[in-house]
């Protein structure tokens, strides 16, 4: 996520190569709970879950592992015949033990499990322990990625009394908890999915420079040019696990980018300007909107589209969702920007 403030014009400008094809279909789910006594808004169902590995199945999907996504990524092997999903966890609530790890094994499919270590130090009943991390690592089903130490909000700088200091503690996040997952797990991988999903460029570079891929939690779809320091996922928990709502999501295509460019607007309370750089040859209309849904101003020009929201924006956490229709029927290109408004 970006903090967007006129003081400072935070451009960022990410080269990528164009390799491959466009239509792409590489998703990741994200969970939290699994079960029915937790938090509705972090909660699926146990039919909700059920029903969304039944689709996946179903539909052909190819359920695996994070880091074998993240691999096809970085070699440039992801292409038009993939219909790809991983599977991942923040947190380690009790109901990925009790709930969802049963359905898991007995499909035999792999997934993730991104752990904030500090609360795995305090004796209580609604984590799963170390005993029980370690005993589904060995049965090769799970992987485990860092979730830093103590699930700060990672992009907040109050408090701190200068950028160095911040960058420092930020540093030992995940340096903190990766030496601590490493002494007590086997299959730690360096995957850092970002607390709340929330991350800029500064913390992207930091997650870079330890050697991890970012994982965010703004929606889409991934290709072969996917930021590796900012990989989409699919929230699929509370109102967003209705499955009729989410085949659109799970079919979604990766939008083919060349590069991207965000900059800050010339007024506080309103949204970036995201400017989007499509590869050669891709020719369909693409209509951005916010996260509430409305549509906003959306200028396309030969490959490049200009995407900015002139009005006040609600303060927090917000996004642009980008979509284009493909050639494939009632399938949709998707890329999602996300940032807090300050």
């Amino acid at each position: 996520m970006m903090t967007v403030k006129r003081a400072l014009c935070l451009s960022l400008f990410l080269l990528m190569t164009v390799v491959g094809s466009s239509a792409i279909s590489a998703v990741i789910l994200q969970y939290h709970h699994i079960g029915e006594d937790t938090p509705r808004v972090t909660t699926a169902s146990v039919p909700e879950f059920t029903a969304h590995l039944d689709w996946l199945a179903e539909n052909d999907f190819e359920v695996i592992a994070l880091d074998e996504l993240i691999a096809r990524r970085k070699n440039n092997q992801l292409s038009t015949a993939d219909t790809i999903a991983s599977i991942s966890f923040d947190d380690t609530s009790k109901t990925i033990c009790t709930e969802a790890w049963p359905i898991l094994y007995q499909r035999r499919l792999p997934f993730i499990i991104f752990v904030n270590t500090e609360i795995m130090e305090v004796a209580n009943n609604t984590q799963c322990s170390w005993q029980e991390l370690q005993q589904m690592e060995k049965t090769g089903l799970l992987t485990v990625g860092n979730h830093s130490h103590t699930h700060r909000h990672m992009t907040d700088r109050s408090g701190f009394n200068s950028y160095q200091q911040w960058l420092k503690v930020m540093r030992e996040e995940v340096v903190i908890a990766e030496n601590i997952l490493r002494e007590k797990l086997s299959s730690v991988k360096k995957i850092f999915a970002y607390p709340y999903g929330e991350s800029n460029e500064r913390l992207q570079y930091v997650i870079e420079q330890l050697g991890y891929v970012g994982i965010g939690q703004q929606s889409g779809a991934i290709g072969n040019t996917t930021d590796l320091t900012n990989f989409p996922r699919f929230p699929l928990s509370g109102r967003y696990a209705d499955l009729e709502k989410l085949e659109d999501k799970l079919l979604s295509l990766a939008m083919p980018l060349r590069a991207q460019n965000v900059e800050a607007s010339n007024n506080d309370e309103q949204g970036p300007i995201l400017t989007l750089m499509l590869e050669d040859g891709f020719d369909k209309q693409v209509q951005c909107y916010l996260g509430t849904g409305e549509a906003i101003d959306t200028q396309q020009n030969k490959r490049q589209v200009i995407a900015s929201y002139p009005h006040k924006i609600q303060a927090g956490r917000n996004r642009y969702n980008c979509t284009a229709a493909s050639d494939l029927a009632g399938r949709f290109y998707w890329y999602s920007y996300q940032w807090i408004q300050q």
